[in-house]
């Protein structure tokens, strides 16, 4: 039983076939989110970062959700090894009491990204081969500027049944924001592929923290993230 499944449609696949997988051929590199994805991921990325990837430099684009956005901000970073380990020690070593607050989780994660990032801000978004892309999302409707408990509550329930009738109907509760690199044009992205609008914000050392924290805040368990700079006022969430 292998190890390694790759899914490719017919062109990728017959490339593969034909010149097999090679770094130089890598041109976007897309993460999910899903926590323990970062721990699971964690040899790999450090060898697809540390050595792979940088075997066959060229500009690539980086984007993430969640914990796929921490992800690809330790790659961006000098040492993407050594920033892989941190990410994965500061994962291990959290610590929560029973029921913690919205606002206790807030801050923990707060924390775990000033261990993860700080310090490295501009080598992240100045990566000399590497454009950075968070995926985040805006509330609309009750979920643009909710004051209270309940406001969450009743729009992402009504955000719930929407989405059980029609993923379309999905967007008309949240908008994606992608927070990304200005050097990347990133037309493949710009182009509209479902019902959702999207919204592009400049990615800079200033709001990195702020938009990795909202890419990773889940709804309830967080409290959303109000303010980042350069993007539209609102409350933003998990990408």
């Amino acid at each position: 039983m292998s190890l390694l499944s790759i899914h490719a449609g017919p062109k990728a696949l017959a490339h593969i076939r034909e010149h097999g997988l090679r770094a130089q051929d890598i041109a976007i590199v897309p993460a999910a989110a899903g926590g323990p994805k970062g721990l699971i991921f964690q040899k790999l990325d450090q060898w697809l970062f540390g050595s792979w990837l940088p075997s066959a430099p060229r500009e690539r684009t980086l984007i993430g959700a969640s914990i796929g956005a921490w992800r690809m901000a330790a790659a961006c970073q000098t040492d993407p090894v050594a920033a892989f380990q941190r990410l994965g020690d500061l994962y291990c070593e959290q610590s929560y009491p029973h029921r913690p607050s919205a606002r206790f989780v807030s801050q923990s994660c707060e924390h775990f990204l000033e261990g993860l990032i700080g310090g490295h801000e501009d080598e992240i978004v100045r990566h000399p081969q590497y454009r950075l892309h968070i995926l985040v999302s805006r509330g609309r409707r009750l979920l643009k500027a909710p004051q209270r408990n309940i406001s969450v509550t009743a729009g992402f329930g009504l955000a719930v049944l929407g989405n059980m009738a029609s993923r379309s109907q999905l967007a008309h509760h949240l908008t994606r924001v992608v927070v990304g690199d200005e050097r990347d044009p990133a037309f493949w992205l710009k182009a509209k592929f479902d019902a959702f609008d999207t919204q592009f914000a400049p990615l800079k050392p200033g709001n990195l923290a702020a938009a990795l924290l909202a890419s990773g805040t889940l709804p309830f368990t967080m409290e959303p993230v109000r303010r980042i700079a350069d993007l539209p006022a609102g409350a933003y969430w998990d990408g």
